[in-house]
């Protein structure tokens, strides 16, 4: 009997509460994001239940005013007013296999 499937995990949101919600970037909305700053690339990487870091791909620094609507708008699509960190780098990092995850959670699985 089959106890487990090892294989491909993908990143989960982890809410405050320890329940986790599947990010959801794929939809529509992630044009609004794309809209309220310069952003080549994004990725967000949750490094605990209330913090998450929305790092940018970007060719420049965002403005206070552009940071505060990439902040709202993390808080309103994740539906939690987490402690968001905007950062922007050159590039973005890469997983091992080379792809770039939008999505990266930092805590350990409770597996």
């Amino acid at each position: 009997m089959l106890t487990r499937i090892l294989g491909r995990r993908q990143n989960m949101l982890v809410m405050p509460s320890g329940e986790e919600r599947w990010p959801m970037l794929s939809s529509g909305d992630i044009e609004t994001l794309l809209s309220l700053a310069p952003v080549g690339q994004y990725q967000f990487v949750q490094h605990a239940p209330d913090r998450i870091e929305l790092r940018l791909g970007a060719p420049r620094s965002v403005t206070p005013e552009e940071q505060a609507a990439l902040i709202r708008w993390v808080q309103e699509k994740f539906g939690y007013p987490f402690d968001v960190t905007v950062t922007r780098l050159d590039e973005l990092p890469r997983s091992a296999s080379g792809k770039l995850q939008d999505f990266v959670s930092r805590i350990a699985s409770p597996e």
